[in-house]
């Protein structure tokens, strides 16, 4: 029966996504800008209007940040067809022994291809669709967006409220006082975590700017503010801009000696962050097993995409966090600890 539930509740979260991911990332944003949000409040400021002014700001300088990028951004995509085959001869001696698998694969599809539908007909359907997917990516961002914004103020601005009803859900004074003692660590440890994390992220994003402007690497302001975004994904993202960071050098390098430079000091600048940096600073704040985060991010990747991945490890946190507070489940609480 039990597992039964738990498929059920994993087929609803899947099929669910689009109801549940304004929430996820409104709690991220709630979670990261509560300090800053009860530090005004602590200075007299009501609590709404220091909810707007939190939110706003946030959701401003993020806005202006993704303006900024847009320009270089675009640029990147336009010239990508024409910086493909540069790359393909830059590597074409380490690509050598691929080639000729690839040219066998090559001519078996041109044997398994009995379609008959004329190219250009092909092409135009192509062009429809890829009109009709971009702009429902967009309207679908856009609604995102606002929802999330929306959603983040509310919290903010009602969260001492909707703790203490929370808290009267419990039907003795022990159940209440268990609820409340939840709702505060919740609210504690996760954004102590999530604002340490954050200035982390944006000092690994400034330093491996300059290091990238130290190296002779295009929009190295752009590349900065892209590793401290995808830093927030503890692994995957920083394989991913390992991949990224490496495509970019060769393609902006003469040789592959001096693109090499690039990603290799950029692994050793997460090296010292992810051993080093972050272990003294964020301690053992939260005392998650590494394996538990690395299947908690690949699980909620798949749920949820690139917003799965962000708010994976604050949702393991949450959970371990309550698990630990009831007595029936803290034997489940201690497995997700180191």
């Amino acid at each position: 029966m039990h597992v039964l539930i738990f498929i059920a509740a994993i087929a609803a979260l899947k099929l669910a996504a689009p109801l549940f991911i304004p929430f996820a990332l409104a709690m991220f944003f709630f979670l990261l800008l509560l300090p800053v949000m009860s530090a005004m409040c602590r200075t007299g400021l009501p609590r709404f209007a220091a909810a707007a002014v939190s939110v706003l700001t946030l959701f401003g300088l993020l806005a202006f940040l993704a303006y900024l990028s847009a320009g270089p951004a675009a640029k990147w995509l336009e010239e990508l067809p024409v910086l493909v085959p540069s790359v393909q001869a830059k590597l074409e001696p380490v690509s050598e022994p691929m080639a000729k698998i690839e040219a066998a694969a090559s001519e078996v599809e041109k044997l398994a291809d009995v379609d008959d539908e004329p190219a250009s007909t092909k092409v135009r359907v192509e062009e429809q669709s890829a009109v009709s997917s971009l702009l429902d990516q967009a309207s679908y961002f856009a609604t995102l967006l606002v929802v999330t914004i929306f959603l983040t103020f509310f919290l903010l601005t009602y969260s001492e409220q909707l703790e203490q009803r929370i808290a009267n859900l419990g039907r003795t004074f022990g159940e209440r006082r268990r609820l409340l003692r939840i709702g505060r660590q919740l609210q504690v440890q996760i954004s102590r975590f999530l604002g340490t994390i954050t200035l982390i992220n944006i000092v690994l994003g400034v330093v491996a700017g300059f290091i990238f402007y130290q190296l002779d690497v295009p929009n190295y302001w752009m590349w900065g503010g892209v590793v401290a975004f995808a830093n927030f994904v503890p692994y995957l993202g920083a394989v991913t801009m390992t991949v990224v960071m490496s495509a970019v050098a060769i393609v902006s390098f003469d040789t592959l000696a001096q693109a090499a430079m690039v990603p290799l000091l950029y692994l050793l600048l997460t090296i010292i962050e992810g051993q080093l940096v972050t272990p003294i600073l964020v301690g053992h704040r939260l005392d998650l097993n590494p394996l538990v985060i690395f299947i908690a991010v690949i699980f909620w990747t798949y749920m949820w995409g690139f917003v799965g991945a962000l708010v994976a490890v604050p949702i393991i946190a949450s959970s371990r966090i309550i698990l630990s507070n009831i007595p029936a489940t803290q034997p489940v609480a201690r497995l997700l600890a180191k």
